[in-house]
């Protein structure tokens, strides 16, 4: 399993709680790697991750980024660094392990066959006008969108994946900046004709300071989500600009 989590701004006490909680819970033999995302954070967070992740004995890569959008650095988390491991899980700094639920192993023995992506499971109706749009997507399949269509979904705090089906489809997609990307994914699973898994036990998700999931405090940006104006999207000139700008190290040599 690759570990993924995306830090954020000057909240150390996210960062603690998520890290301890992996040292607490998380089943490590079964980790091959960490990837962690590191957006506009502070010097605490910073120093509190390079000390505490060379604990755990697994290669970690660090990717460093002064802006604060979410699906760019996902995307270089996710394709900047080269790996056979068929299972990727994902945490937003809000979200962190509550129990010893061997969650690698038991999570990646889910996703088999058709089951592609596992999490909380939500829905959400359409935003705007992005039915018109997702039918001239790639990836479409020719399940019917329409104005009042709802996308069921694993919310984006915590999920786990087959690696190799977001790698074939590019997701995140371009078009992704930082709200809207877990809407998108439950359709491009739906698009294909594959399932989602309901999961999310030993886990809280995007969890305030008692653990209740889906209420922490909102951080960061609100974005336009892809198409709700209606309009084709392509990544525009600072797109590839963010996105050469976030710097990878490993991790004896990230910065404090």
């Amino acid at each position: 399993m690759i570990v993924c989590a995306l830090f954020y701004g000057d909240h150390p006490d996210l960062a603690f709680r998520l890290v301890n909680s992996w040292k607490r819970f998380l089943d490590v033999a079964n980790v091959s790697e960490f990837r962690l995302g590191c957006n506009m954070v502070c010097y605490e967070t910073r120093l509190f991750l390079k000390d505490e992740m060379a604990k755990f004995g697994k290669p970690v890569t660090f990717f460093d980024s002064e802006d604060p959008y979410k699906y760019f650095t996902m995307r270089k988390m996710f394709y900047s660094v080269e790996s056979a491991d068929p299972h990727i899980m994902w945490f937003d700094d809000d979200s962190y392990l509550t129990d010893d639920v061997k969650i690698c192993q038991t999570t990646s023995s889910l996703l088999r066959d058709d089951y592609v992506v596992l999490g909380s499971i939500y829905s959400e109706i359409q935003r705007g006008s992005q039915y018109e749009q997702i039918p001239l997507q790639p990836w479409y399949g020719k399940r019917i969108v329409n104005k009042a269509h709802k996308y069921v979904f694993c919310t984006g705090g915590w999920w786990v994946a087959q690696f190799d089906f977001l790698k074939k489809w590019n997701y995140p997609f371009p078009e992704l900046r930082h709200n809207g990307g877990d809407t998108l994914l439950g359709e491009l699973v739906r698009q294909q004709s594959k399932h989602l898994f309901q999961y999310r036990a030993g886990v809280a998700i995007n969890a305030d300071a008692d653990g209740n999931e889906s209420k922490s405090k909102r951080r960061g940006l609100t974005t336009l989500r892809p198409w709700a104006d209606g309009k084709p999207h392509t990544p525009g000139l600072g797109d590839p600009l963010i996105m050469d700008s976030i710097k990878i190290y490993p991790l004896e040599e990230f910065p404090c």
